[in-house]
């Protein structure tokens, strides 16, 4: 009976410390730092009780110090700060020394809260200028691709390079952590860019303990679309009409094509006709010069481009086609003329080298004193050869007519088809 008695109030009692005094809890309870650095805890309190102090002490090797309370103690390479409500304190070790990786920290304000651990490793801090990060915004309109780059060098340990878009960690699976060489490293992000990408920010963050908080770098690739005005001709003359294809290259979503004569809108009227991405005008004259197409994004880029007309009177044309059909007479007399000159040159070099090869004296024809009919041999069965010699008179022109000419030998075949004359 007293047992329970006792237990029961026992109960009470702890429930009431709970709820006037608190839980009080500390964050992180261990932290990663380099020396000559500075460390933050912080401790808060569930507790209703605004009057208990809040006190600081570290423990090594089953040794207590005190090191800050609000009483006004604290070492001055110590920093104490509380909060109005007087729910939370934070402590902040200042300028990190190996010898303070030794000791163990923990608060206190009513109730106690857990001892907090500090890992101090000796290394170095990245650079203040680092990451860098670059893109080749120039592809964005025509390959809708965007690779970013997220590079740093030094740093020990070395920092984890992370990709962010609009503040959310981009996946693993999208970057790659690569190290070039010992000092440098990169963090590279290939992305197809969506409608969605136009107003977002991918950061890149140095994270470890040899960074300082929010080291980062970000790009934006809100890139103005590529604008082309397409014409089948930029030439008219009065009363002819035009037409204009605006080209767009972007990722983004186009709301406004605004058409533009000589910096005056184009309305819809019986002069034009205006169909979003494509222009018609009719009935054209020579007051017209500068066509200019502007498109805009959802998110207000404008990107445009231009393009000049120009006016032909008819006048003009006249007289370019006299000139041009002069030119074409010019080029056509020249080349008659030159393959003319050709021809003429063939023909005088043909007609030389027959003369020559005419005029060459001629070997004597051997034959035998007894034989009278026409070079036969009659005692020896020698190889029969025939030697038809044209003179110069007879060399003729291709209006010569073949049947008058007389030649000078008999035919080779009559020759040919004669019975042999054996000598006796």
């Amino acid at each position: 009976m007293l047992y329970d008695y006792v237990l029961r109030w026992g109960l009470v009692l702890m429930y009431y410390n709970l709820l006037v005094d608190g839980l009080t809890t500390i964050h992180p309870t261990e932290m990663q730092v380099l020396v000559g650095d500075n460390a933050t805890f912080e401790c808060s309190t569930s507790g209703i009780r605004d009057t208990t102090r809040w006190w600081w002490f570290k423990t090594s090797s089953h040794d207590i110090t005190l090191i800050a309370n609000e009483e006004g103690y604290f070492d001055v390479r110590y920093k104490l700060n509380i909060d109005v409500d007087r729910r939370k304190s934070t402590l902040t070790i200042l300028n990190i020394t190996v010898e303070d990786g030794k000791a163990q920290y923990y608060c206190q304000q009513g109730s106690v809260s857990m001892n907090a651990t500090l890992i101090v490793i000796t290394g170095t801090k990245l650079d203040t200028t680092y990451p860098e990060c670059q893109s080749d915004n120039s592809v964005v309109n025509t390959k809708k691709t965007l690779t970013l780059t997220c590079s740093a060098s030094g740093g020990n340990p070395r920092p984890l390079l992370q990709w962010y878009r609009n503040g959310t960690k981009v996946t693993e699976q999208d970057q790659n952590q690569n190290s070039e060489n010992e000092l440098s490293y990169s963090a590279v992000l290939s992305r197809l860019l969506t409608v969605d990408d136009e107003t977002a920010i991918f950061t890149c963050k140095a994270e470890g303990i040899a960074a300082t908080v929010n080291q980062s770098c970000s790009i934006k690739p809100a890139i103005p679309p590529t604008v082309i005005i397409i014409a089948n001709t930029t030439y008219f003359a009065d009363g002819d009409s035009l037409d204009f294809t605006c080209k767009v290259m972007t990722p983004w979503n186009i709301t406004h094509f605004i058409w533009m004569i000589d910096n005056q809108l184009v309305t819809l009227s019986t002069s034009s006709k205006n169909d979003g991405s494509v222009l018609t005008i009719f009935d054209l004259d020579q007051t017209y010069n500068i066509i200019r197409c502007n498109v805009t994004t959802a998110s207000g880029l404008v990107g445009n481009d231009d393009v000049e007309i120009n006016y032909v009177g008819l006048d003009k044309m006249d007289d370019d086609s006299t000139a041009t059909n002069l030119t074409l007479a010019l080029c056509l007399s020249v080349a008659t003329f030159l393959v003319g000159f050709i021809i003429g040159s063939l023909v005088t070099f043909r007609k030389t080298r027959k003369s020559h090869c005419v005029n060459e004296p001629q070997p004597e024809s051997k034959q035998p004193a007894e034989n009278t009919n026409l070079g036969l041999s009659s005692s020896v069965d020698k190889p029969y050869y025939h030697e038809t010699i044209i003179s110069s008179e007879q060399i003729v022109s291709s209006e010569t007519d073949y049947s008058e000419l007389t030649p000078t030998t008999p035919s080779i075949y009559s020759e040919l088809n004669e019975p042999k004359v054996q000598k006796k």
